[in-house]
């Protein structure tokens, strides 16, 4: 992956005799790095420097993927709170074919970091939010004050004053179901304007001018489940979402989501707009 320029590596092996590096250096690298391949054996569970790594990683919200080594004692440890790899932490000893296990971890590795990659760009976009009255829309951007990151999402509290009062305005952007094509993003994008609805859509935005595009509204509080990039070379993107209902009992009500009742839809970009297309 290196050698595709996919990524720059580091670690404390490529030290020369003579370096002074102490543990504050190798912290140092690792506040620096987008991503920390943890590789994960008994010897490395056990040490406190590689902990200490590890716990700075998590401190600065970095990228943690833990690579199973051998059998050992992980599922104890707290990198067991993350996807690991071999896919379903099946140990690289375990693997009758070693090439392919490590095959299956740098395809997992690659993914991450399309997944970094994509996260950086949606901090860019400019996103065209039709206001809930339909009356206007505001330009919305995920940078700067009022953002915080969270591993499956992204979310941005406004002050806006209307009439003379603070009012808030509440945007969450759902990074771990955005999708890209080879001319457009899809992202679901959720938006709250201080009332009792929080109305969901997915946005299409054009990858060269970074805006969106278009959009198709998916209701209130809706919950999504999965968006597929189902047609790489058409762009037709599969959405699965269900939508709640508000279910009255004896006491007052409660809010239901059935897996049952699981809407799938199919769209594709035609000619400039989002059309609903059979799969």
């Amino acid at each position: 992956m290196e050698q595709q320029n996919e990524l720059v590596t580091w670690d404390d092996g490529q030290l020369t005799p003579g370096d002074k590096a102490l543990q504050e250096d190798i912290l140092r690298k690792v506040v620096d790095s987008d991503l920390l391949l943890y590789l994960v054996s008994a010897s490395s569970l056990a040490s406190k420097n590689c902990n200490r790594e590890l716990a700075e990683a998590l401190k600065q919200e970095i990228t943690v993927i833990p690579i199973i080594l051998e059998h050992c004692d992980w599922l104890k440890h707290k990198i067991s709170n993350f996807e690991v790899l071999p896919h379903k932490g099946k140990s690289l000893t375990k693997w009758d074919d070693r090439s392919e296990g490590w095959q299956n971890v740098v395809g997992g590795i690659r993914s991450a970091i399309s997944r970094i990659r994509l996260e950086e760009v949606l901090t860019k976009i400019t996103f065209i939010v039709t206001w809930l009255s339909g009356e206007g829309s505001d330009e919305v951007i995920f940078e700067g004050k009022g953002v915080s990151r969270y591993p499956d999402r992204m979310v941005l509290t406004q002050e806006v004053e209307v009439y003379g009062r603070t009012h808030y305005e509440n945007y969450t952007l759902l990074t771990q179901h955005a999708v890209e094509g080879n001319r457009y993003i899809f992202v679901p994008l959720a938006q709250w304007g201080g009332g009792s609805g929080v109305f969901l859509d997915l946005n299409i935005v054009d990858k060269k001018t970074l805006r969106t595009v278009d959009e198709v509204a998916l209701g209130d509080r809706t919950n999504v489940r999965d968006v597929v990039l189902a047609d790489a070379h058409r762009e037709i993107v599969t959405i699965t979402y269900i939508k709640r209902e508000v279910k009255g009992i004896e006491d007052g009500y409660k809010v239901v989501y059935d897996p049952k009742k699981a809407i799938k839809r199919h769209f594709r970009m035609i000619q400039g707009t989002l059309q609903e297309v059979e799969p």
